[in-house]
Parts: C-alpha cells; structure tokens; sequence
C-alpha cells in the first residue's frame, strides 16, 4: 500500500459512522470548512467478518495502492486499529485534534455536539437493549477512540439533535407522564441524515413546507417547516414508525407480547425477540429471502412483490400524514439507499401527482420532487464548525 501526501494543513478531524455491519469514516481540514474530506471510505461485512474496504481519496495530493494488504481486520475495532495505523504511516495522526462519532441516541444529550468521556458512556449503556444495532457498536468504538486518540476531543454528535424543533405535544406517547418523565417519549432518527440534505437544499426550504425521506437500511419520514423539523415517523427507537431493509416498523404493541409469551417457552428472551424485530423481519422476511433491495424490487415473484407494494404503501401513507399536519406540502426529497430505486421513484412521484399533493410542471418533470445523495460525515463536520468554533 502507498499514500503519499504533501504538505497540507496539519490540523485535522476524523469523522466515524460505525453500524452494526460497516464502519464508515472520512479525514477533513478541522480548521478550513467547506472544504472536501481528504479521505473517505468504509468498511463493510463486519458481520461476516470478513470486511471489504471502499477507500475515495478526494484529495489530488495523495495516491493508494492496496494490493500489498495482506492482512485485512475482521471486525470494528480492529478496523478502527488499520485505520490508525495508515494515518500514523502517512505522518497525520498526530495532527488529528478532533474526532466526530455517529451516535444515533445520547438519551438526554441531545445537543449537536457531546463531548464524549467514560463516564457518559457508561450511563447510555441502557440504551443497548432497545437500540442493538447502534449503540453497541458506537459504544466500543468511541470507547477505543478515547484510548487510541487521547490527544483528541472527541464529540458524538446523536441524529435525534436535528428533531430537537419538533413540538414538545408530538414528542409524547399516550401514556402515564411518569414514564415520559423517565425518558419514554419519541426521539426521531437519521437526524444527521436530514440535517444534510435540509442544509444542501436550504434556498428551496426556506419558508417552506417540505418532506424528507431517508430510506435506507432504516426507513423514516421527517416533516420540515422553513427547513426545521416539526414530526417524523420514527419514536423512541429506530425501530418504529416504516419498516426497513430487515426491522418490522410499526408492529401491534399486543402482538408483540403475544408472539414473547410463546417464544419465552422456547427459551427465547425479551432481548431475542427485540433483535429478531431488528433483523429477521421487514422486506426480506415479506420476500422471504435474503435480496438486496434492489434485487427485490425488481422481481416478480409474488412474494417480493408482496414486499414491494408493502413498503411503498407505507411510504405514501406517512407522506401523506406529514402534508397534512403541513397543511401543503411544497417540496418532497427522497435520500438513502432505497430510494434509488427507479421503480420507486416513479411510483411515489406518480401517486403524489395523482393525490394532487405535487404538480407536474411538465411532461415528464417535477420540479418539487427531488431525489439526492445524503453524507453523514459531512453534516458532522458541517455540525462542528457551526457550533464548536463559534
């Protein structure tokens, strides 16, 4: 492997994204906003273990060749020790001054930016049980930063931040204030996600009325008045609210704990079942295989297809809710993986048209529905300039 960098700026910030399968990261210039990362990639398979690494190298001073890796990592952590490694070889760790770290959910942290100590990572290990696909994997990785970067401030910067505008009614469940009081409320998700595409899109936002969908992996629909959000689907956990690629999505409450009273005869904890909701349901147990989504919406067969008018129901259904608490909608955007898919695309387009909630300004093209790629890692580092160095 070679990397070669010339002399560049030496105050550096290191963006992670760490998921239940993958760890993304991109390297930027900590005091030069604006500016592209100079490295960017992921890891992916983790779960496999047996990763694969997407590197992008924006930066036109730096060259890679990775045909002489000969012993690649096999899970987070030890991705996360590759990663230094290479930064120590190119003479760049130690100008790493800050380091960014996804956290879907702080609990009550819900600032942009939380400065991340041991302690505070010990007091959101309750979180693990109800969000296990995330914060377990953010937990050790922050915790390995902290260890392995000590020169570092080291932040989280949690997706429930952006949804910190929606109306504190909305935020309630219907149930004893008491448990609201202890924190069982709704949250929203893929805030870092909306954040992005509500900055990049802020001259069509501003004192407007729009949609957001960022379906992925995780599915959910955030509603923005002047680019601020006011609902979203999901609640209390990224679980609820559209299903998604492997998670059920909203789900009867009472056949939940049915479906626990017989599996608990087989052994089978509230833990068991709360993964299985996580990663053995949604599209590919409606398609009953393992597809990419991609895949699945382009079969037949009546089971994908089964799971394709599902998903695409649900979608509209939550579109729908949202235009109405808007009352109008100017403006729906569509990010995530899913959402490139064309046969998607068209038919979400076409039945706004047709419901009258969007207008076709021409034959074939709709001015206030658009379609774009969303990037985390930029929206944190967006999120350190605004508020850390101010």
């Amino acid at each position: 492997m070679r990397l070669k960098a010339k002399a560049m700026r030496k105050q550096l910030a290191l963006a992670v994204n760490p998921g239940s399968s993958s760890l993304k990261f991109a390297l930027y210039h900590s005091s030069r906003p604006g500016l592209p990362a100079i490295i960017s990639g992921s890891f992916t398979d983790l779960d496999v273990g047996q990763p694969k690494l997407h590197l992008q190298v924006v930066d036109r001073d730096i060259s890679h060749d990775f045909s002489d890796d000969t012993s690649p990592p096999g899970d987070d952590i030890e991705c996360l020790d590759w990663l230094i490694r290479l930064l120590k070889a190119k003479a760049l760790f130690a100008y790493l001054d800050v380091v960014l770290i996804r956290a879907v959910h702080c609990g009550k942290h819900t600032s942009p930016l939380v400065p991340l100590y041991a302690n505070l990572l010990e007091n959101l290990e309750y979180l693990s049980a109800a969000i296990p696909l995330h914060v377990p994997a953010f937990l050790r990785v922050a915790r390995s930063i902290l260890q392995r970067i000590p020169h570092a401030a080291v932040f989280g910067c949690p997706d429930t931040a952006f949804h910190k505008t929606i109306p504190v009614f909305r935020q309630w469940y219907a149930i004893d204030p008491e448990f609201h009081a202890m924190g069982f409320r709704r949250f929203g998700f893929h805030g870092l996600s909306f954040g992005y595409v509500a900055d990049t899109l802020a001259d069509r936002l501003k004192h407007k009325k729009a949609v957001i969908g960022h379906l992925g992996s995780g599915s959910s629909i955030c509603a923005l008045d002047d680019g601020r959000s006011v609902n979203t689907t999901m609640g209390y956990s990224p679980l609820s609210g559209l299903p998604g690629a492997t998670r059920s999505g909203d789900i009867d409450p009472i056949l939940v704990l049915s479906w626990a009273s017989q599996l608990q005869n087989q052994g089978l904890s509230p833990d068991d079942i709360c993964l299985m909701l996580y990663q053995s349901a949604g599209l590919q147990a409606l398609a009953g295989e393992e597809l990419s989504v991609e895949a699945m919406f382009s079969s037949r067969s009546p089971r994908c297809e089964l799971a394709y008018r599902y998903y695409l129901e649900q979608v509209l259904q939550s579109i729908g809710a949202q235009a109405l608490l808007l009352g109008g909608i100017d403006l729906v955007v569509l990010t995530g993986a899913i959402a490139r898919s064309a046969r998607l695309q068209h038919d979400i387009r076409e039945k706004l048209i047709l419901s009258g909630l969007l207008d076709r300004s021409t034959s074939d093209v709709v001015e206030n529905f658009i379609v774009c790629e969303t990037d985390e890692s930029k929206r944190m580092m967006d999120i350190f300039h605004q508020y850390w160095r101010n």
